[in-house]
């Protein structure tokens, strides 16, 4: 059967509602049923229910759904208190092999942390600065004074330390006086990704956004899965001449250079922490809500024991800028490990279905210095961020009543330590230059590293679920450990094997392993624009693929990059709906993310 091609409608169209036919058995035409203008002219739609009758999928923009007899979920069922305004959403109806019918709903939202979670940080680490400058103002004016009565020279690096200390301060300040106040938050409510070196937004994450999709198959089931998109943790502000973090850190260790270290992760931390905390309210919202079920229970029953591995996806290249954003987001990954969640299980009476069409949800009540030690066993110091944070969620007896002894002892509060991993591999015409000229080194240690945590953490979770202390939700909701256990495998082996090459199956086994183990999803590039949307668009494909058997040449990527809400992502970023991708970096992207035909073009970045 002839591959699915979806054509861009363009000029003034929004939406439409297309219907696919086979003539001869080998060509394909795409016909236009109906459409919906952007000036807001109505034309008489089609009903998408009978035109599923004949076609394998439908378009359903909002406007015709709400006409017709099709019953569309919950745009943002999974958006409570954590997300903001809902900024884009699509539908599509898809036929399975069975005849059966999958309504599926895409949706973009904004996290509410975008900003809060920034200032909050930014309080506590101006208060260390300030403390810090004073310090180094301090052993200056005694090393200046002995100079001079000794009549010997200044020693070197005495004034660049002072400067770098009050860098920092200033950056801190800057970011509460200025950034507090910007008109974003306000407006769109998230940092775009022209701004993302903007002094005064330097603390904020560039493109944070919550991605969901949600199933409802014709018997009435339910799945949603869930994706936070973001851009490179990484301090922009400063540049990249002498690389990220890491590369800085791995050169000689001067004493200065520790200080601007200190300035690039206030930056690089923040970013990372508001979306791990963006990503963790989003799990506990999914792991409560009614069409969870099971799953969300065994979910919840394992971060108190486990931690929330917080898994991210990296797209950037190993060449040029990216490699020394890669240096930043590596530091600001790991410093995530010292970081605990303080969850608060509040009880009511509201029913959680209720709850998931945005009546509640997690709420973060405060960031603070933590003074408290592992609870997990572990016999290494908590490290990096040293924070826990303090959230509030409200759920039902059913869930308080599943979870078990835990809850009980601990009062109605769960500590939750982060478990966070990185993968990357650059997929971009950058990478392909990285992997000709031999630059591909961080790629492999960094994905090394992490593979080794990861593994630590699956062979707890393995003991946990399989090893006799697992109760029985969990046995009647994961998969074979035979099954489980050779993904695992797989993944090694790719990251073992994987030497100069574009190896994208390194990012997709371990983003399918990640969902299996109950863990949290990020997706990450330079501005999470581009190739973030090739990216979360092929996995969002590949659930759909896993979990339900599609007709054949149906390629739903295809659909959610042509119609769905990625393009109204750039369109939010840059003013187009368009991909910032030319002929030359398509044609040298992997084959699974290549954008459709007509969608590229924009050299924005």
């Amino acid at each position: 059967m002839a591959r699915t091609e979806v054509q861009p409608l363009g000029g003034m169209v929004r939406f439409a509602v297309a219907l696919r036919l086979e003539v001869s058995g080998e060509d394909e035409t795409l016909v236009r049923i109906g459409v919906y203008a952007a000036e807001g002219e109505r034309m008489t739609p089609p009903d998408p229910n009978a035109l599923l009758a004949e076609a394998e999928f439908v378009l359903v923009p909002s406007q015709l759904v709400a006409g017709t007899t099709v019953t569309a979920p919950a745009v943002a069922r999974i958006g409570g208190e954590s997300c903001g305004q809902v900024e884009s959403s699509s539908a599509v109806l898809l036929r399975t092999a069975s005849s059966g019918v999958l309504h599926i709903t895409e949706s973009l939202v904004v996290s509410q942390y975008c900003f809060d979670i920034p200032f909050q940080l930014a309080l506590l680490l101006l208060d260390e600065a300030v403390s810090a400058f004073e310090l180094e103002i301090d052993g200056a004016v005694k090393v200046i004074n002995g100079a001079v009565a000794s009549r010997g020279e200044l020693p070197a690096g005495v004034v660049e330390r002072v400067q770098a200390t009050r860098d920092r301060v200033l950056t801190l300040a800057n970011y509460l006086e200025q950034g507090q106040k910007h008109p974003l938050q306000t407006s769109v409510q998230f940092k775009p990704s022209t701004l993302k070196s903007a002094p005064e937004l330097a603390l904020v994450p560039t493109n944070l956004h919550v991605q969901s999709m949600e199933v409802v198959s014709d018997d009435g089931g339910c799945e949603t899965t869930v994706t936070t998109t973001v851009g490179a943790f990484a301090a922009h502000i400063y540049g990249f001449k002498t690389g990220g973090i890491r590369q800085m850190l791995e050169g000689t260790p001067k004493a200065v250079t520790r200080l601007r270290v200190a300035s690039r992760r206030d930056v690089a931390w923040s970013q990372a922490l508001t979306a791990a905390i963006t990503s963790f309210a989003q799990h506990l919202e999914w792991a409560v809500a009614k069409n969870s079920g099971a799953m969300g229970l065994a979910a919840l029953q394992q971060l108190e024991a486990l931690g929330f591995l917080f898994q991210v996806e990296s797209l950037l290249s190993t060449q040029g800028k990216e490699l020394g954003m890669l240096g930043d987001m590596d530091d600001a990954i790991r410093a995530l490990a010292g970081v605990t969640f303080v969850v608060q299980l509040k009880g009511v009476s509201a029913s959680v279905e209720e709850r998931c069409r945005g009546q509640g949800g997690a709420v973060v009540l405060e960031v603070s210095r933590s003074c408290g030690g592992s609870s997990l066993g572990r016999s290494e110091p908590r490290v990096g961020l040293n924070l826990d944070v303090v959230l509030q969620i409200e759920v039902d007896a059913r869930v308080l009543g599943g979870i078990g002894g835990g809850l009980e002892a601990g009062g109605g509060v769960l500590r939750v330590e982060t478990v966070p991993v990185l993968f990357t591999q650059g997929i971009n015409e950058m990478q392909t230059m990285a992997n000709l000229l031999g630059g591909s080194k961080l790629q492999e240690d960094i994905n090394a590293e992490s593979l080794s945590r990861l593994q630590s953490f699956y062979s707890r979770w393995v003991k946990y679920h399989f090893g006799g202390e697992a109760t029985s939700v969990a046995m009647r909701v994961l998969p074979e450990l035979s099954e489980i256990n050779a993904s695992m495998q797989g993944l090694a082996d790719e990251v073992q094997s994987s030497r100069s090459e574009k190896n994208a199956q390194i990012l997709t086994r371990a983003a399918d392993l990640t969902r299996t183990l109950l863990g949290g999803r990020v997706t990450v590039c330079k501005s999470a624009k581009d190739r973030t949307s090739m990216s979360v668009t092929f996995e969002q494909s590949r659930v759909l693929q896993q979990k339900h058997a599609l007709v054949d040449g149906v390629t739903p990527e295809t659909l959610m990059r042509a119609h769905g809400v990625r393009r109204d992502n750039a369109f939010l970023n840059i003013g187009r709906h368009s991909y910032a991708f030319n002929a030359l970096q398509t044609f040298l992207l992997p084959s699974a993310y290549k954008p459709p035909s007509g969608t590229g073009g924009a050299l924005v970045s």
